[in-house]
Formats: structure tokens, sequence, C-alpha cells
């Protein structure tokens, strides 16, 4: 979902700035069901039309619920603040966040095809700013798995290479996955061929080492460079494995291969499927990652060998830039991180409040009416030294801001005998209490003790 854009004109670069916020992925809590979180509601007031802006910004209430802004506020939005370029070859964006949020940075020279320039960045409500290496090759993106399906039982690998794949012949169905590997099909199909090829590239200089698995035969082909036709086998399985199964044959891993961080290793995973299960993996080790072996990910995979810097120049100098914005649900509840903010629970305890649910509370607070009493702990206010009195509301039941009226009466007079009081206070959003003062007026004359009396109001909202 587009947010606003801005566009702006650089030295020797044109460049479009996009903001952008993607529905969130948890089970966050929509009682009516129009895509807006109803704590996000609750914190500003109350219920806001998803496709109105009520401040005016350009941005929907619900792209800024998404987003963790002020609906209220212009200048609380998912923005850009600068982009600038310190150096030859290098970006740097800076934008604004909010807590318990996750942005990434994302490039594209066409609006169509969209590469991630860095981890996911975790909002902590400060200006969060992101430094680009242009020269580099950028990874992230799932493999794209070719599937070509019905194969006669004669067709075994080197029919899939020579005949389906160097042929250009195309697939039955193009499959897009996260990790270099293929789950047993459910139901179980027979008699099919894949193909995958893209770039990996390393998380930093050193040696790695490449391990396969796979049900039936399966071939990891690796270059030392980005070019596909430099590419050699260097690791393999003749016949089948369980899934999992790394060292059944000495061929299923590499030797130790150098590669260096940041440069983009061109690949090819062939597999066929005869009868019975089905499956393939690839696997590596190396710097940073797991010593054991882990899978192949999606964030070390590019889909383009090339800089951004060298996309930019063949898309005559233009490129497109966007901030994402996306919730994390640490303990899995059902609540983000940035709503257990709000609500005060612990984002890493699905039960603050022992035997209840974090969730179960929330939505009973969100059903709730409001409750307020009116108490006091420092009741007594003197004109020596100009100590005041404190007043406090205390409130039970919901969580939205609430305003609540009262009466001032009693034998001080206001503004004589101490700071006149407005009329009325906000409880703030989530908020359980306020306090506020009764100042008095120092004066010279020897006065008997006087009393200020506050009635709260009745009122239909609590």
């Amino acid at each position: 979902m587009l947010a606003s854009f801005r566009l702006r004109a650089l030295p020797a670069l044109a460049l479009l700035v996009l903001l952008a916020v993607s529905p969130a992925a948890y089970a966050f809590i929509d009682r009516d069901g129009d895509g807006v979180n109803d704590l996000w509601a609750a914190r500003h007031g109350g219920k806001l039309p998803p496709h109105e802006d009520a401040d005016g910004d350009g941005v929907s209430n619900l792209a800024e619920s998404i987003a963790g802004t002020d609906p209220r506020d212009p200048a609380s939005r998912l923005h850009l603040r600068s982009l600038e370029h310190p150096a030859p070859g290098r970006a740097r964006l800076r934008w604004p966040s909010v807590p318990a949020k996750l942005y990434r940075i994302q490039a594209s020279t066409d609006l169509a095809t969209w590469i991630t320039l860095a981890p996911t960045a975790l909002g902590d409500g400060s200006e969060l700013s992101l430094e680009l290496d242009l020269t580099r090759t950028y990874q992230g993106g799932d493999f794209a798995v070719s599937r070509w399906e019905n194969l006669g039982s004669s067709t075994w690998m080197w029919q899939l290479k020579n005949d389906l794949v160097a042929k250009n012949i195309p697939p039955t169905r193009i499959l897009s996955r996260p990790t270099l590997a293929t789950s047993p099909t459910s139901p179980n199909l027979d008699r099919y061929g894949q193909h995958t090829r893209g770039w990996i590239v390393p998380p930093a200089d050193g040696q790695y080492r490449f391990f396969i698995a796979g049900d039936d035969s399966c071939e990891f082909w690796l270059s030392t460079s980005a070019n596909h036709s430099a590419a050699t086998r260097v690791a393999f399985v003749e016949g089948w494995t369980a899934v999992g199964e790394w060292t059944k044959y000495p061929s299923q891993s590499s030797a130790l291969i150098t590669l260096q961080g940041g440069r983009p290793y061109a690949f090819e995973l062939f597999h066929i499927e005869g009868e019975g299960g089905d499956h393939v993996a690839v696997a590596w080790t190396g710097p940073g990652l797991d010593p054991d072996k882990e899978p192949i990910a999606a964030r070390y995979h590019a889909t383009d060998p090339r800089s951004l810097s060298e996309r930019i120049a063949a898309a005559g100098g233009r490129v497109f830039y966007r901030v994402t914005v996306e919730d994390i649900d640490s303990d899995g509840d059902g609540l983000s991180d940035h709503d257990e903010l709000f609500l005060g629970t612990d984002p890493h305890d699905p039960t603050t409040q022992p035997r209840v649910p974090d969730l179960e509370a929330a939505l009973a607070r969100l059903n709730s009416r409001d409750r307020l009493t009116l108490g006091s702990s420092s009741p007594r206010a003197y004109e020596t030294g100009a100590l005041p009195a404190t007043a406090t509301i205390f409130r039970s039941g919901n969580l939205g801001p609430v305003t609540v009226r009262y009466t001032v009466s009693g034998t001080a007079t206001p503004g004589v005998d101490y700071v006149a009081l407005p009329g009325q206070i906000t409880v703030p959003a989530g908020a359980s209490r306020i306090d506020f003062s009764l100042t008095p007026l120092p004066d010279a004359l020897v006065e008997p003790p006087e009393t200020v009396v506050i009635t709260l109001l009745p009122d239909p909202a609590f």
C-alpha cells in the first residue's frame, strides 16, 4: 500500500522516493473487520474510517494504523526526511521510526522488481538512518524453481539439462521458495524435473562448503564468478537420500571453496524425481553461518548480479527507493510488540499477568466501559513554600483517551487563594491514572484553613 511520494532530482541521479506500508503479518485486533487495528484506534480517540485522512497529510487512516503513526498529527507520518550522497557511490537515507516497528529500505529501477538493501531495522522512536554502498550487489528475493511435470519414465538428469533447460522449454509451473530447497510434495508427485538458477552472495570473505540432499538425483553447480557458463558441479546425489540426510554419499559435500563476501557467484540446481518420495535441499557452512550447516536462504540470493550503481546506469540514471514498515510479534500471542508497549504488557511473555493471556486481557479492556474514581495522596496545600496538593483520577476499563469534566467549589477562592483549575482533564490513551495539582497562591494574610472540593461530573462515556 503506497502511503505518499516525493520526486527529487540529484546530480547525475534521478530518484523517486516511495513510502510504503505492508499489511500486518500477525493477528491484530480488528473487531469490525475494517482492517484498522482497534488498539491503534483506541489510542487515537476511537473509530477512524480506514480510507479517510484525519489530519490531511496525504496518508490514509489505514496506512497510519499499519505504520503506528498519529492520524491527528500531520507531522507524524512515515516519510524519508533526507536522502544524501556523502561520497561517490554511496547514499544515505533517514526516516523517523515508531517503537517496535520493523523497517526495510528497498530499491528498484522499474517499480516492478524490488531488492532489499539491508536487514530490517527495529524502530525505537528516534530517527533511523542507513548508508548504502551502491557499488555492491544486493541480495534478496525468493528462489524461482522451474518445474516440468508428467515426464516420461526414461527422462533423467542429462535430459533435464540438455532437452528442457538448455532448450528453454517452458516449465509446467514456477514455484517460489524462501530457501534453496523443495519439500516433499503432498499429495505425492512423481515424474518431474526441477531447475533453479541465480547468484549466491556470501556474507563474508572465507572458505565455504556446500551440501546437497535429495530424492531422486540432484546436482548443485557453482561458478567462481557471476558467469553461469563457468559453473562446475560441486555436489551431487546419483541415487536418493532421506530428508536432511547429508552424508549418505561422499559426493554430497563439496571441497572447501574460497569466496569473497558481497560478491555474486552464479549457481544452478538440478533435480529429477522418478517415483516415491521426493525432495531436494542445498545447505552450506562458512563465516557467519551455522558451523554444522544451514539451508541457503533467500537473504543470500541475488536475482541480478549487477551492483546497484550498474542497475541505475542501465536504467538511464533512474532509481526508486521505498521504506516499508511491518510488525513483529515476539511471543506469538496475537499482539504486536508495538501494541504490547502501549498496553504495558511484556512483548516476550504471552501471559504477563499469570493465567491471563495478554490478548484476552486486551480484548477485555477494549470491550469495557471506563470507570473513574478520584483520590488524593497529598490532599493538603500550603502557601508557605507554595507546596501544592495533588489529586489523582484513576481509570479502569477501556484504553482510549477520556476527557473528564469536574466542578470546583469550597471556601477557597480560585485565582486568589490558588491557581484556578480548568474544569477538565484528559486521561491519556492506555493510562490508568492521571495526576493534577492544586497550587496555592501565597499572600501576607493570616487565614484559617480553607477548602477546595473537586466533584467529577457524570458523562455517558464512563
